[in-house]
């Protein structure tokens, strides 16, 4: 799950996934912008190694940048093989009104 399927360069935006491994584990998530379910040349990685899943999910935090095209396929997986995939579309931001 994703806490939004939007946003614009600079939002936040958390990715939440349930079901992993019960031994503790590591998630890598990334942009897959073939959306083959693998990590393939080129792919932008938004984090390998640092995300937990303890109690079989995660949650991370990333910051929405130049990366993301478009709409982006949000794709985890852990060292099991166990995946997770989301959808987000970066939007142009919205200029204030004075």
């Amino acid at each position: 799950m994703l806490s939004s399927t939007s946003g614009s360069a600079g939002d936040e935006v958390t990715a939440i996934g349930r079901g992993f491994a019960k031994i503790k584990a590591y998630a890598a998530l990334w942009i897959d912008s073939n959306d083959n379910g693998l990590i393939d040349d080129g792919e932008h990685v938004i984090d390998w190694g640092n995300i937990e899943t303890p109690e079989r999910e995660f949650s991370h935090t990333f910051t929405i940048d130049s990366n993301f095209q478009g709409t982006s396929s949000i794709n985890a997986q852990d060292a099991g093989g166990m995946r997770w995939s989301g959808k987000i579309e970066q939007v142009a931001k919205r200029e204030s009104r004075s």
